[in-house]
């Protein structure tokens, strides 16, 4: 009689795919921060970051931004100040517009590409996103 794989053995599968696959997450090798706000002049509006590795961290600030199953209800906010463009190594381009939070007054958000639901930058990421992209920001916002 044949044994049938054990419950353990499958979970071991699904991590092993899940690790080669690259967790189901696109890898992004290039993005595009793009000011867009018509209130703030900057005087390089569009900027190239190809380091990957601070393109993952920015991307992390995101949760689920490529996601493409989230679906709601559509808004905007009368202006965003930044556009990022996130572009895959197979050629993929995902557009985040994002809001920059003001702290301590204001959170900011992004909105989703694909949904159009808005995001608030929760107390974690919404500085941390500042911080990363303070090289390619205006002197003023």
């Amino acid at each position: 009689m044949r044994k049938r794989p054990s419950r353990f053995s499958f979970v071991l599968v699904w991590i092993a795919v899940l690790l080669l696959s690259g967790c189901g997450g696109q890898k992004y090798e290039h993005l595009r921060v793009v000011w867009i706000s018509p209130s703030v002049k900057h005087s390089k509006p569009i900027q190239d970051i190809n380091d990957r590795a601070l393109i993952r961290r920015i991307a992390a600030c995101l949760p689920g931004f490529d996601d493409t199953s989230l679906k709601g209800i559509t808004a905007d906010p009368p202006m965003y100040d930044l556009q990022l463009e996130f572009q895959s190594a197979t050629g993929v381009k995902t557009s985040v517009k994002v809001y920059l939070p003001r702290i301590p007054i204001w959170a900011g958000m992004w909105k989703h590409p694909s949904g159009g639901q808005l995001y608030y930058f929760d107390e974690r990421h919404g500085p941390r996103v500042v911080e990363l992209l303070l090289p390619y920001l205006p002197d003023k916002i």
